[in-house]
């Protein structure tokens, strides 16, 4: 556990956040290949946001445990500066994803991780402008669904509802929640949209517990290629499920 540990805060990038595959790339390759094609696309393994708050959120459970010495004192900090400054829109705060499908689910990830590490507390203007938005995009049957158009139109086209996009978009209004009632001994506002939510994925959920779902919400090259994800939404599915049970004991 510990080596893994290290290995991963190894790869955290002069700027904060964290890459998938490289540390330190330089983004100057890139810019010159899109000056001859601007269609190009986008290989670059910069700091991502989407992994750098999984990574975040990961660190912020260690800082809880025996481990925590293991984390240098500037990494968790680093890793919410690079978050809070590398958003695409600051009124409303929206991030994109980069190995998802796109603005939803950027943004949900990097306040749920904002929110793990007590960066930013449920009283702040972020995350609630952030989360406002989300709740924006929700759909009619509780459910979200976000076209991979969004990311040529670089604003949130709204889809299908699909059970991957919902089960990423709802762990970061079940992490304020849990945050708000510790804080205030109620629930929050987005209670009633979480309910919808989890409802939406028992329903789509099968008798003998399968989900029928290819959604290619995963980005290889965005514009070009996508993928379907076949057990994401099996588990997180499960896990905002769990999640929302627990909240319902408090």
């Amino acid at each position: 556990m510990l080596d893994g540990l290290k290995w991963v805060l190894s790869f955290q990038n002069s700027d904060g956040g964290f890459p998938s595959f490289e540390k330190d790339v330089s983004k100057t390759f890139f810019k010159m290949i899109t000056l001859y094609d601007p269609r190009t696309p986008d290989f670059s393994d910069l700091s991502q946001v989407d992994v750098s708050a999984r990574i975040l959120k990961m660190l912020s459970r260690i800082e809880n445990s025996k481990y925590a010495r293991m984390i240098p004192a500037d990494v968790i900090k680093n890793t919410c500066q690079y978050l809070k400054e590398n958003h695409v829109d600051k009124f409303p705060y929206i991030w994109e994803g980069r190995w998802f499908i796109a603005y939803g689910y950027g943004t949900a990830e990097v306040i749920n991780g904002l929110l793990s590490a007590n960066c930013v507390n449920v009283t702040d203007v972020l995350p609630n402008q952030s989360l406002d938005y989300l709740i924006s995009k929700q759909n009619a049957d509780g459910g979200w669904g976000e076209k991979a158009a969004s990311f040529a139109a670089n604003t949130y086209i709204i889809g299908k509802s699909t059970m991957m996009q919902t089960s990423y978009i709802v762990q970061a209004l079940l992490t304020f929640d849990e945050k708000y009632f510790a804080a205030k001994k109620t629930h929050s506002k987005y209670y009633l949209n979480i309910i919808r939510a989890i409802e939406f994925l028992q329903n789509n959920i099968a008798d003998d517990g399968s989900i029928n779902e290819q959604s290619f919400a995963g980005v290889v090259a965005k514009g070009m290629f996508y993928t379907n994800y076949e057990l994401d939404p099996y588990f997180m599915s499960l896990r905002a499920i769990n999640r929302y049970q627990n909240l319902q004991r408090l």
